[in-house]
């Protein structure tokens, strides 16, 4: 078994790598909407932010053991609001199970560049660096380009990190 990425076989399906590209610049899972536990370290006040942009429902909220999930108030946005009290400032104290995420349809342009993306990781893991044609006669390289002519793999270009920028938490979600 070689270590080496460029000589290893291919086993992740592109799509995989692509949404990964996506889940990893935006810092949550997009879409499509799934259940999810995590596990949330508050300061002390009465409000967290949870890790998403797409809070569809709130199935529990677990404080040092105790279910407040009735206690609380929660918005589309992942911000969940005690009605009384505050969080504990202990790391990892607040354990919420949610179903988060946009349904496919609400995010075509996401689906689109998930599929854009899938695509260069594939030609990529087809001809090695992205080469799709070599010469030696007049010394001829060719690559694999978009229509914008930028060369990739996985790696997200500018215009693509524009179009989910309206999808990436700031710090305050992470």
């Amino acid at each position: 078994m070689s270590l080496n990425p460029l000589k290893a076989e291919r086993s992740i399906d592109p799509f995989d790598a692509a949404s990964g590209v996506i889940r990893a610049y935006c810092r949550w899972h997009v879409a499509p909407a799934c259940r999810h536990q995590v596990k949330i370290s508050p300061l002390g006040s009465r409000t967290i932010i949870l890790p998403t942009l797409k809070l569809r429902e709130l199935h529990s909220l677990v404080v040092d053991g105790t279910d407040l999930t009735n206690e609380c108030d929660w918005d589309e946005n992942g911000v969940i609001t005690l009605r009384s009290g505050t969080f504990p400032d202990r790391p990892g104290s607040v354990s919420v199970d949610m179903t988060h995420g946009y349904d496919l349809t609400e995010v075509p342009e996401v689906l689109d560049l998930a599929a854009q993306i899938a695509a260069r990781a594939r030609v990529a893991s087809e001809h090695g660096t992205g080469v799709i044609s070599q010469g030696a006669g007049p010394f001829t390289v060719r690559h694999a380009t978009r229509i914008d002519g930028q060369v990739g793999g996985t790696a997200l270009f500018e215009g693509e990190k524009t179009l989910l920028s309206r999808y990436r938490l700031m710090n305050g979600n992470t």
